[in-house]
């Protein structure tokens, strides 16, 4: 198991989670850990380290740490959830109870286990989360791309390290808060609340999340800046409060300035920059970020997946997300924002990013996509 240490910024003063994390392996058998320690979780922690100050150290399989006032963070695996013995089920059970944990596996499976890719897939839909909602836990999806390994299928370096920072401090960016912003803030959370409250039950009706509805994010472009949702905000329960107003993003000093009781989403950096540079300062937009793994992964759409693999939360990326939106839609782009049912990209690996003018559009959007999947 590994024990987390963050550096002294501020973001545990925003984000309130432990400094603990922790990550522990059952042997799998024909040095499957070993290579999966070093040819991904080694690279990840190396990563996180040098970005965010996080260290990790080893704590054995089967140890539950001493509970303290703080929220534990643990990463287990590599691990095929389908195959677990009773004593490690109950022994991964234990770590979901101890208060306020949160207990991600790094999955792995034979690559012929489920036969086809499509089997896979619909194992992993179904199987998974039944396995997850059990024991209290969340799986990382085993990608079908960049993630094979002497014939595992598990997860990449770059699925840990987002899990790591998704689950503990959060964000990537530097949040400066600037509470001069506050009437603003509450006007516009006051001006936006029935759209708000459109969005929120629209995913909650068509269950639009896969690991859980605190995933995503929503943008609703103001006068001054944007409305974003918080980071963990559960879409399915959330009302014009759990927005937070973004006036400023600066890509030099990786900052966000935000007024708000929590940060703005993980994902404002390369959203806002991106919404920004493709639809201008005066262009109204709406932008909805949500995890659906039958789009995501089902293979239904692939002229709209992504080319590569965009990492999250990074002001970086949003060039690349603005030229995958340029490349499929080009000069057609605002008018298909503006008169259709908006624009819209698969993340590869990641989750649907679909811009348009008004939660009506969006409404059509999503009841457009689940017909064209059901056929």
């Amino acid at each position: 198991m590994y024990k987390e240490i963050r550096k002294p910024i501020d973001y545990r003063e925003h984000v309130g989670v432990s400094s603990f994390t922790y990550n522990s392996a059952i042997p799998y058998g024909e040095g499957v850990s070993e290579l999966v320690d070093s040819t991904i979780l080694t690279p990840a922690f190396a990563e996180v380290k040098s970005r965010y100050g996080i260290s990790v150290n080893r704590l054995n399989w089967g140890e539950v740490p001493a509970s303290d006032e703080k929220t534990p963070y643990f990463l287990l695996g590599p691990i095929n959830p389908l195959l677990l013995k009773d004593e490690d089920k109950d022994y991964i059970e234990k770590l979901a109870q101890v208060p306020n944990a949160k207990v991600n596996i790094v999955t792995a499976f034979p690559y012929g286990m489920f036969g086809d890719t499509r089997d896979y897939r619909q194992r992993a839909e179904s199987d998974i989360p039944k396995f997850d909602q059990k024991l209290g836990v969340n799986s990382i999806f085993a990608d079908t791309t960049d993630a094979l390994y002497h014939g595992i299928r598990t997860v990449s370096a770059r699925d840990v390290a987002d899990n790591i920072v998704c689950e503990t401090i959060r964000v990537k960016y530097n949040p400066i808060r600037d509470k001069s912003l506050r009437s603003a803030l509450e006007y516009q959370q006051f001006n936006h609340s029935q759209e708000i409250e459109q969005v929120r039950a629209i995913i909650e009706q068509r269950r639009l999340w896969h690991r859980a509805p605190t995933d995503g994010a929503i943008v609703i472009k103001v006068p001054e800046g944007y409305l974003v949702s918080q980071t963990h905000t559960d879409k399915t329960n959330m009302d014009s409060a759990n927005f937070s107003l973004v006036s400023q993003t600066k890509s030099v000093d990786n900052e966000v300035v935000y007024e708000g009781d929590k940060l703005p989403s993980s994902d404002s950096p390369e959203f806002l920059v991106a919404a920004n540079c493709l639809f201008g300062s005066d262009l109204p937009v709406i932008g909805i970020h949500y995890h659906y793994n039958p789009i995501t992964r089902g293979g239904h759409f692939p002229e709209m997946v992504t080319s590569q693999v965009i990492e999250y939360g990074r002001f970086e990326s949003a060039e690349p997300i603005q030229q995958e939106f340029m490349r499929r839609y080009g000069q057609g782009l605002e008018e298909t924002v503006l008169e259709r049912n908006g624009a819209w990209l698969i993340l590869r690996e990641h989750g649907v990013i679909w811009f348009g003018q008004s939660v009506e559009q969006f409404d059509r959007f999503v009841l457009k996509i689940e017909e064209e999947i059901a056929n």
